[in-house]
């Protein structure tokens, strides 16, 4: 827990719907698919669900899929750059690795590492790329492809960037056809994902744009820059004090991000030839681009406008997916280097290693952002205090009280997340003295009232004492009404 968040905060709490639900048994399909933002992440709140009925919602332990799906990323990327380049001099494939290593781990991502609510990112990130490089790897094997089309509904059933890898394949397979743009069997069945996933999950998502207003064309351009730069630029320039809102980063990262696209677009139309005879690095670079740049420009389309149109393509969250960019042109230049079309010169050396030492430069400078993670679990201590009161620091817990406040009652009331320690006392209750048996015949209502020996009730248990020899054969329905703490 160490640089990390592990009380329920802000948008956890969403979660804690389901979570609470489940603990009452009243949890149903419909509510694990319904919208939160602009996504339906089913599979994150399985593993939440899942988790927290094993630990009574111990947050601490869901950063354990956080890390494996950060590493797991880093592995498949690390798998298919060996498979790609284990026959290349060692200086090419260490390089490589290093590069993939540096941008997977990036401080710039901090958000995505500290807060365990970001499954959600992390997951369909994970799944996307897996996707990618099944179908790059092997693009006209059925097997292949209907695992990667599994990886998608996944990563599109985590967060809304997921819905990119559908068509990023689909345009993959219509441009290594015999021609271009024509329908094949592998671009037909990826249509069918994509038609029967958008008809099932947009309907009744609210869509970036609607609740505010359209973009300008100036933000909406900086945007995307800023966005797709963001990984890189704050990666060699992290401020010091761990935020990526400062005027300066939106400079650097604008910069980066223009000479990005501008890259992109050429390393496009010169691989271009290649891309006809599906060469793995060339697919690689195309499906990683064309998700990266999809995933900036919607939620370009959606976020840049307000108060921080452009500042917020800076945010930490989104750096993972705009790093996809960042991998494609990593495997793709591999390939040029590989093939003798680069020469790994001098000039290559010290720029890996000006690289290099900035991005070390920028991982100890990150360390107090991790210090401040876990030094919010300060607060946020005193927000889930012991009988659920309200605070003056509720709002920034989660601004919306009126949501948050019978949540935290719920999670007390259960006892789980921040109140799973409390002891358990078991108390006999009696309302007085015995008086006599009532035959618990059909139709017959008897009620009971008595005091509470302690604020909270976990459960209530009594006997139900039979005549005969046999037990009734009809049933016993009871329920506790008028609870009041």
């Amino acid at each position: 827990s160490v640089g990390a968040i592990t009380l329920p905060y802000w948008d956890h709490m969403a979660t804690a719907k389901q979570i609470i639900q489940y603990f009452d048994g009243t949890l149903t399909f419909e509510s694990m698919v319904e919208p939160q933002n602009q996504a339906r992440p089913l599979f994150p709140r399985l593993i939440f669900v899942a988790n927290a009925a094993l630990t009574r919602w111990d947050i601490r332990s869901e950063y354990v899929y956080i890390y494996l799906t950060i590493y797991g990323s880093f592995a498949a990327l690390l798998f298919a750059w060996w498979q790609l380049f284990k026959k290349v001099r060692g200086v090419i494939t260490v390089s490589g690795a290093l590069l993939l290593s540096i941008i997977s781990f990036s401080p710039v991502a901090a958000m995505n590492q500290y807060w365990s609510l970001m499954l959600l990112a992390t997951l369909s990130y994970f799944c996307a790329v897996l996707a990618f490089l099944v179908t790059s790897m092997r693009p006209f094997s059925w097997g292949a492809n209907v695992l990667a089309a599994a990886l998608a509904w996944i990563s599109a059933y985590s967060i809304s960037q997921g819905l990119f890898v559908f068509p990023a394949i689909l345009i993959l397979h219509l441009l290594i056809g015999q021609r271009a743009f024509r329908p094949t069997r592998w671009s037909i069945f990826w249509l069918a994902n994509l038609l029967v996933c958008y008809a099932v999950y947009l309907p009744g998502v609210a869509l970036g744009g609607v609740t505010q207003p359209l973009p300008t064309v100036f933000d909406f351009v900086a945007f995307v820059a800023v966005y797709i730069g963001n990984p890189l630029g704050s990666l060699l320039w992290f401020p010091e004090m761990g935020v990526v809102w400062l005027r300066e980063t939106i400079v650097i990262n604008f910069a980066v991000g223009l000479l990005l696209l501008l890259l992109a677009a050429f390393t496009a139309w010169k691989a271009r030839r290649r891309l006809r005879l599906a060469e793995p690095e060339v697919l690689i670079f195309y499906s990683f681009g064309m998700y990266a740049i999809a995933c900036a420009v919607v939620t370009g389309w959606g976020r840049a406008s307000g108060e921080f149109a452009v500042a917020s393509a800076n945010s930490s969250r989104y750096s993972t997916f705009a790093a996809a960019l960042l991998f494609g042109l990593i495997f793709y230049y591999g390939s040029e280097f590989r093939r003798g079309s680069l020469v790994f010169a001098m000039a290559t050396k010290a720029i890996l290693a000006v690289f290099v030492a900035a991005s070390t430069v920028s991982y100890v400078r990150a360390i107090p952002v991790y210090k401040a993670a876990h030094n919010d679990n300060e607060w946020l201590a005193d927000v889930y205090g012991p009988n659920a009161e309200v605070t003056n620091l509720d709002r920034k817990a989660y601004p919306d009280p009126e949501y948050f406040d019978p949540k935290r009652r719920d999670l007390l009331r259960l006892g789980i997340g921040p109140y799973r320690l409390l002891p358990l006392r078991n108390r006999a209750i009696y309302s007085g003295a015995f008086v006599g048996a009532v035959p618990l015949k059909s139709g017959t209502t008897v009620s009971q009232k008595f005091r509470v020996a302690f604020p909270i009730i976990r459960s209530i248990s009594f006997p139900v004492v039979t005549w005969g020899k046999w037990p009734s054969s009809y049933t016993v329905l009871w329920k506790a009404t008028d609870v009041q703490n």
